[in-house]
């Protein structure tokens, strides 16, 4: 008889495969059923499984002695695949290499002489294994059948089932490869049965599933929006009920049996979950089920109306998994975690004059402000925790110090005896740690609000004896974002800045810029004769000389050249325009050209190398495996002190050459200077006053030039611009050489005279022309004028850190080695000079007046990685 099959009940569509097994799809399952003509084919000890495969490798234990495991696609095209079969016998392990088709057909694989595994595979994104086993035959199953003329005819038949749920599955059809399919259990009907569905972003509806499967997602980061739960096969009269807790909504009311919980078209993220069930079944069963929470990934499972999810803490739920469980019955998991709510932590402070202030947490003030009264003692501890833990916490208190740590709850400080705290540290502990920040800033005496402390870090101040008279203190997930700035919250006498380089690092990028030092000045320097072309020369002795292109004071100026420039002498007997009583003028040739000079400008008595290779190296030692003191390009004119015929000539090249590595390694080192009473002073801040008196400041001014008396001049200069007085007097003693250089005692130009005490735009080429340039246009026309007026370029560029890199270098250890910029850019820069002993050399002066006037220092001490 020719017609249509059509299952009566739950049966909405069925697939034929080739093999006579026929898939019926539901609403919630898919029954595997034998065809009756080829029930043959079904062993009764055969396992048969239905395996979804992502091409990763996988194991599947058949039992206790058999291992199957998947290795891989054996083709790109995934026809094929690699495993493996393990078989335990008794005195050894049998393991077989095996090929998988992926088709319609079972994969045929013996275990015993009477046991096989009958294995279909499909493509999948996800792995699945579904192991499916023979029930009883013979089981009827009513159909009805359409006839020919389009009546129905029911109909009985026998067939062999093979009942799983398939709950993610739709209609089949033959050749369809599954995708994302989640694991299923084998169910009778006798048992009951709590089916789900979920509502995700992005995908709408995902198919229902039953007892425990997944429904949703994981690491994909969608939200479930809302739900659908209902029983099916129930034993006892009864249902199921349940609420969500949802995005800026909170708790939903209550609905039952299959109706939706959350919203749909709002894009609002389920974050907590209440399940129960109803009438007798509540009686019978419990309802377990457990959620998939952002951030915390699996939780623990909830049972018969408890919380699962988070709260307060606006994580989305992405999947759950349900299960009913007889009365009393084991749990399916851990029952510890399945809620999560936001933790908070609760502190307490003791006021003076007030007492203990009420609880307040979670970033809110306790103490006072504006009101000049200390804090004497703080009790802290957290509140629904969701790991183990707790906080632990310790106090600064004067007269006292650092006080040993306490935890949760405890006091620190004092009450009773009028002590203030000074700074304070916290900690979490335990698990808590793991996943959270603890952040806390402090309102201290003078300074107010400081910036916030984490983690055990110092909050408050230490030498200074400044009450705290508020805090606050929050809770953060960990990495999160720091409630605000977090850059000075502990300020001490000493402070240490860390920096996130060693000190071969630094020292590497020291050496590449070429760092100068006056310590080898007397020293005999060597360079190659074969690189250097020995000749007569002399070199000019007086100041801005012009040299020219005829013997005559008319005639073309071709350059213009200071004291001490060299030249190879043509001829030292030339007659020209008469000049200091004299006609004798020198012919010379300078940079390629044949100019003239007069005698009484120049010397005529040396011997003079000019460099004949690209780069030419001027070393320490008469061997080219030396120290290089500098490098010169060709054409370069050297001073030949003595010639020989080692193959060396040395030359004189003047006081300031390169230094070695060895000798900047010391300079850099702050361990070789904090412990040294005078330079440590090289590690001062300098945006801190002194407080020394005008009469100090004269006392040590006297006899040192145009700065005597000028005491009041550096006072004002560092009131104006926030730079320690004392740095300023010394650093312009410095650059002045002690108040007797050319640009200090005064320069005309353009009619004015003007005073630059810095050395400011006094460059190398040009030290004294350039420096009054400078001060005329800055209007430095008095030396108070150019004392207050040239500590701006230092508070601009340094201390205020209003340069290029946006630095901060308020020592002079950090003006001359700018430890920021290495540490940030890999590189040197930004540095105030090439000396490598310039910040040593500038703390002599600082020093002696601290003998004079003791004063207030404060210390920040580089400390490298």
């Amino acid at each position: 008889m020719r017609g249509k099959l059509v299952v009566i009940g739950m049966l909405l569509s069925s697939t034929f495969y080739s093999d006579g097994l026929i898939a019926y799809a539901s609403n919630n399952d898919v029954t595997y059923e034998i065809n009756s003509s080829k029930t043959g084919n079904v062993v009764e000890d055969t396992i048969y499984y239905f395996i979804n495969y992502n091409g990763e490798e996988h194991t599947i234990e058949v039992n206790e002695k058999v291992k199957l495991t998947l290795t891989g696609w054996k083709d790109e095209l995934k026809t094929s695949v690699n495993g493996k079969i393990n078989i335990q016998k008794s005195t050894s392990n049998q393991i077989e290499d095996i090929t998988l088709n992926v088709n319609d057909e079972f994969n045929v694989i013996p275990i015993s002489e009477t046991a096989n595994i009958q294995i279909k595979l499909a493509v999948s994104d996800s792995f699945l294994v579904k192991e499916v086993k023979s029930l009883e035959l013979n089981e009827q199953i009513t159909s009805v059948v359409e006839s020919e003329n389009g009546t129905l005819i029911e109909e009985t038949t026998s067939k062999d089932n093979l009942i799983v749920n398939e709950n993610n599955f739709s209609t089949l059809t033959e050749g369809t490869t599954i995708k994302s399919v989640q694991t299923s259990q084998i169910s009778s009907i006798e048992n009951p049965t709590v089916k789900y569905t979920t509502h995700v972003q992005d995908y709408g509806w995902l198919a229902g599933v039953a007892n425990g499967v997944m429904s949703g997602t994981q690491g994909q980061s969608k939200r479930m929006e809302a739900i659908k739960i209902s029983l099916d096969n129930v034993p006892y009269p009864g249902g199921i009920s349940y609420k969500t807790h949802v995005q800026n909504y909170g708790w939903l009311n209550n609905v039952s049996d299959g109706a939706l919980s959350g919203t749909i078209g709002e894009s609002k993220r389920l974050e907590a979950i209440q399940i129960n069930l109803t009438g007798e079944m509540e009686q019978h069963y419990d309802i377990y089920y457990r959620v998939h929470a952002e951030t915390y990934g699996w939780l623990d499972w909830a049972k018969n109306g408890n919380s699962a999810g988070t709260q307060g803490l606006s994580k989305r739920l992405e999947a759950i998994e349900t299960v009913l469980v007889v009365k009393g019955g084991a749990a399916p998991g851990s029952t510890n975690k399945p809620l999560i709510i936001d933790p908070a932590v609760v502190y307490s402070t003791h006021v003076q004059d007030y007492g203990w202030l009420s609880n307040v947490s979670n970033g809110q003030t306790s103490g006072t402000q504006g009101q000049s009264k200390r804090m004497e003692a703080i009790k802290i501890s957290l509140n629904k925790a969701p790991y183990p833990g707790g906080i632990s916490y310790s106090t600064h208190v004067q007269d006292y110090g650092w006080l040993n740590n306490v935890s949760n709850g405890a006091l620190s400080g004092t009450s009773g005896k009028s002590k203030r705290l000074e700074a304070i540290k916290i900690n979490l502990t335990g698990e808590m740690a793991q996943h959270y920040d603890i952040y806390y800033r402090v309102h201290a005496e003078t300074y107010g609000w400081l910036d916030w402390a984490k983690n055990g870090g110092s909050a408050g101040t230490k030498g200074f004896s400044k009450r705290l008279e508020a805090i606050e203190i929050r809770l953060v997930e960990k990495g999160g974002t720091a409630p605000g700035l977090t850059n000075k919250p502990f300020i001490e006498s000493n402070l240490s800045n860390y920096y996130n380089i060693t000190l071969n690092d630094a020292l590497n990028m020291q050496m590449k810029v070429t760092p100068q030092t006056d310590k080898y000045r007397n020293a005999p320097a060597y360079v190659s004769s074969q690189y250097i072309n020995a000749v007569n020369g002399g070199s000019i002795s007086g100041s801005s000389v012009n040299l020219r292109t005829a013997p005559t004071t008319n005639s073309t100026i071709a350059a213009t050249v200071v004291n001490g420039t060299l030249f190879q002498l043509l001829d030292n007997n030339v007659s020209g325009d008469m000049v200091s009583g004299s006609t004798k003028w020198y012919k010379i040739e300078f940079k390629g050209q044949t100019l003239f000079v007069h005698s009484s400008l120049a010397t005529d008595n040396l011997r003079v190398g000019q460099a004949t290779v690209d780069y030419l190296n001027i070393r320490s030692e008469m061997n080219a495996g030396s120290h290089i003191y500098a490098t010169v390009m060709k054409g370069t004119l050297l001073n030949i002190v003595e010639e020989n015929n080692s193959g060396w000539h040395k030359v004189s090249i003047g006081a300031w050459r390169n230094a070695a590595s060895t000798d900047v390694l010391y300079y850099l080192n702050p361990n070789n200077f904090i412990n040294d009473e005078k330079q440590r002073l090289q590690f001062m801040d300098l945006t801190k006053t002194s407080g020394v008196s005008k009469e100090a400041l004269n006392q040590y001014l006297v006899g040192k030039g145009i700065l005597a008396g000028q005491g009041q001049a550096f006072i004002d200069a560092g009131i104006k611009y926030g730079i320690n007085e004392v740095y300023l007097m010394a650093h312009t003693l410095l650059e002045t050489g002690n108040g007797n250089s050319t640009l200090a005692k005064g320069v005309v130009y353009n009619g004015k005279t003007v005073y630059n005490m810095y050395g400011i735009g006094a460059f190398d080429h040009c030290p004294v022309d350039c420096g009054a340039k400078t001060a005329y246009e800055k209007g430095w026309f008095t030396p108070y004028d150019a004392i207050v007026g040239g500590a701006s370029f230092i508070d601009d560029g340094y201390t205020n850190g209003n340069n290029s890199y946006k630095v901060v270098q308020n020592t002079i250890y950090e003006m001359r080695w700018n430890p920021e910029v290495m540490a940030t850019k890999g590189f040197a820069g930004h540095q105030y000079a090439t000396d490598i002993g310039w910040a040593y050399k500038q703390v002599n002066t600082m020093y002696e007046v601290y003998k004079i006037q003791p004063y207030t220092v404060f210390l920040e001490i580089p400390v490298y990685k």
